[in-house]
């Protein structure tokens, strides 16, 4: 069955500066497909772009429209399908809506654009968008259509419409007509974007509204910057909820283009005011002459587009202070004047004084390790020795710059995409740290604010961080040649006699680098294993229950371009100690890691643990030591029992340029000796506290 229905006719509401008209049109018929009502539409005199190069505006509408159609019975329908034509500069739309018979009341609602409708539990309770990134129709050098919130004045009948309806369109947008001038541009430059801010105004963002009367509504999610895409460097266009600047408002207008951010704010003067209304365009003007441009830090909302060469800077989420550079100190100073945040931009004014430097924001250049970074400083404020890679200082956790990083360098983030609040944590052992910003010493504002690593950041002394991004810039770190600090060649690390089961960090050994440098490392004894990872060198070794034993560790580095580097780690084990007499021991060559059990009369007992101790053999060989590195040497001075005759034994090291025996030379004992009767009696290890003595 067909069913017949009118055109209905969408009449612009004429506010100021804006005009309607109005035409007839013959009644076409519509069809029930498939049980749906296939309902026309036609807009005439609404229009969503605006010419203003006349004395008044003039509105027209574009070649793709998008709406939705809202039908209220006892609940609420939405259009399932709405195809959109321009015929004769006029909006044809076609909406399929449910055949709903028999209801008593309908009521009909348009809005536009379709993306302006969010939701709505009936006609008097609505949600609507007025977005904050807009794109400027370049071509019609207009506002975005997507943009132009509108709602038709609803359509009242008690059935689905056979007739003619005429309805009018209710503009909730304000137009902006903002012309930029005295803009310099350098050759190449261009502009990709203009952002305009009203601080503490609502211009865009999500509202509540009856749709019956959309005029009031109450601000739901609202933001103060409205963001235009456009090339324009001279009138752009956007639009914006109704709202006034008053004298003493302040507003900003940021301007971004592919190489640079240009920055104009100010305040409304007194007895002036900025009025954006519904459906009216507000023209004004704004000033660049003598703006300086400014590099463009953009706010990071995904770690994952952060690549090797990046220029990034820290700032604190809810401060306007960004990592510093105080070329006096180790240690980057929070920027001591504050940066400007509009936006999801920052910026500070670029400062040509070197005597000013440490006002400026702190670029530092992403050296990528897997999914951690290390980051360079990169610059050098005039010979400046500061200048290298950021690390978590050992002292009170504070970042400072090395010429190589250490382990702490490497640093993992995470950015929430909706606050941009970053999450920088550096591993420390088992403690890993986020790097925070304080603002306070004390409870009262210092001037050494600086960006830290802490375990436990409270909300009242530190601060959620930011990372930004320099854009159109990248750099290169340098390859840091591979350093690895090893003992001197004399010098051996010694391993425990009982061994390490687990693997454990060889101290002795520091890597510092930077790059992809491949690092290999070896072991020339079975009894000992290594293993290296993230800078670290790790050892696990047998217990050794034999004589002591030697073994070196071999540390090679190559990287691709560079020339390979290796470097050598004596290593020594102690073994059980080696029983020799006093003749014998007066005969070895100084070795401190070699102990031996030595047993004689006593002859001389030291009185203090920085004393000497002589024991003899029968055939009158002598044998000195000196108790001054002895663990618990007290315990023997001290203990009365032990006199001199009595026959002792002890455990030591040969540890002077002389022998054991020389009157002027010393045996060291290594932490433990022992005590015994006769020179028959087995060796009984002490570790400290009681001595048991054996006399005979």
């Amino acid at each position: 069955m067909k069913r017949m229905i009118n055109l209905l006719r969408v009449v612009a509401v004429a506010a100021v500066a804006l005009t309607s008209c109005q035409n007839n049109f013959e009644e076409v018929t519509n069809e029930v497909v498939k049980g749906n009502v296939v309902v026309n539409f036609v807009a005439e005199s609404t229009r969503t772009s605006v010419d203003t190069s006349g004395a008044a505006p003039i509105f027209s509408w574009s070649e793709n429209e998008t709406f939705t159609v809202l039908e209220q019975t006892d609940a609420l329908a939405k259009a399932t399908n709405v195809i959109y034509e321009k015929v004769d500069g006029k909006a044809s739309i076609k909406a399929e809506l449910a055949a709903n018979p028999d209801k008593g009341a309908y009521q009909y609602v348009v809005v536009y654009p379709a993306t302006g409708y969010v939701s709505a539990e009936n006609v008097s309770s609505a949600v609507l968008a007025l977005p904050a990134e807009q794109t400027m129709a370049e071509e019609s050098e207009s506002y975005d259509p997507t943009a132009d919130l509108m709602v038709s004045k609803p359509v009242e009948t008690n059935a689905q419409p056979t007739e003619a309806q005429y309805v009018q369109f209710t503009r909730l947008a304000a137009v902006a007509k903002m012309t930029i001038k005295n803009l310099t541009l350098a050759a190449g430059e261009s502009v990709e974007k203009v952002e305009f801010t009203a601080d503490g105004k609502t211009l865009a963002g999500r509202v509540t509204t009856n749709l019956t009367n959309p005029e009031s509504f109450d601000v739901n999610q609202g933001v103060s910057t409205v963001s235009v895409a456009t090339t324009s460097a001279g009138a752009v266009y956007f639009t914006v909820l109704p709202t006034t600047l008053e004298a003493g408002d302040s507003y900003s207008v940021v301007i971004l283009t592919n190489k640079h951010l240009y920055v104009k704010s100010g305040t409304i003067p007194a007895e002036k005011s900025l009025a954006f209304e519904a459906g009216v365009v507000t023209r004004f003007n704004v000033n660049m002459e003598g703006v300086v441009p400014s590099e463009k830090w953009t706010l990071v909302r995904d770690a994952s587009t952060l690549n090797a060469g990046d220029i990034v800077t820290i700032a604190a989420s809810d401060l306007n202070y960004a990592l510093g550079c105080y070329f006096s100190s180790n240690f980057p100073y929070a920027s001591y004047t504050e940066v400007v945040k509009i936006g999801d931009y920052l910026y500070h004014p670029i400062i040509t004084d070197k005597s000013k430097y440490q006002y400026m924001i702190q670029p530092l250049i992403l050296s990528k390790q897997g999914n951690a970074f290390d980051l360079y400083n990169g610059v050098d404020y005039d010979g400046d020795a500061k200048s290298g890679y950021i690390t978590n200082a050992k002292t009170n956790n504070y970042l400072q710059l090395s010429d190589y990083p250490t382990k702490n360098t490497r640093l993992y983030i995470t950015v929430d995409s909706e606050s941009g609040v970053a999450t920088v944590v550096a591993s420390d052992s088992d403690d890993p740290k986020a790097l925070k910003y304080r603002s306070y010493n004390g409870g009262t504002y210092t001037s050494y604010r600086r960006f830290g690593f802490v375990s436990d950041a409270s909300a009242e002394e530190y601060h959620d961080v930011c990372i930004y991004k320099l854009e159109g810039k990248t750099s290169e770190v340098p390859v840091a040649g591979a350093v690895v600090t090893v003992p001197e060649e004399d010098e051996k690390v010694v391993i425990p006699v009982e061994g390490v089961a687990e693997a454990t960090v060889l101290e002795d050994v520091k890597f510092t680098y930077v790059g992809d440098w491949n690092i290999a490392v070896s072991s020339s004894a079975d009894w000992l294993t290594l293993e290296y990872a993230d800078g670290v060198l790790r050892y696990s070794a047998e217990a050794n229950d034999g004589a002591v034993r030697y073994a070196t560790v071999t540390i090679s580095a190559t990287h691709e371009g560079e020339e390979a580097k290796s470097w050598t780690v004596n290593v020594v084990q102690k073994g059980v100690p080696v029983k020799v007499t006093v003749a014998q021991f007066i005969e070895k060559e100084v070795d401190p890691n070699v102990e031996y059990e030595v047993t004689g009369i006593l002859k001389k007992k030291a009185t203090s643990a920085s004393g000497s101790t002589t024991i003899a053999d029968i055939e009158g060989n002598e044998a000195t030591f000196k108790y001054i590195d002895m663990e618990n040497g007290d315990a023997f001075c001290n203990n009365e029992s032990i006199k001199e005759g009595d026959i002792v034994t002890i455990v030591a090291a040969v540890s002077d340029e002389a022998t054991g025996g020389s009157t002027s030379a010393h045996a060291i004992c290594k932490g433990y000796y022992n005590i015994s009767a006769t020179a028959e009696s087995d060796l009984v290890a002490y570790t400290g506290g009681s001595v048991t003595l054996n006399l005979s």
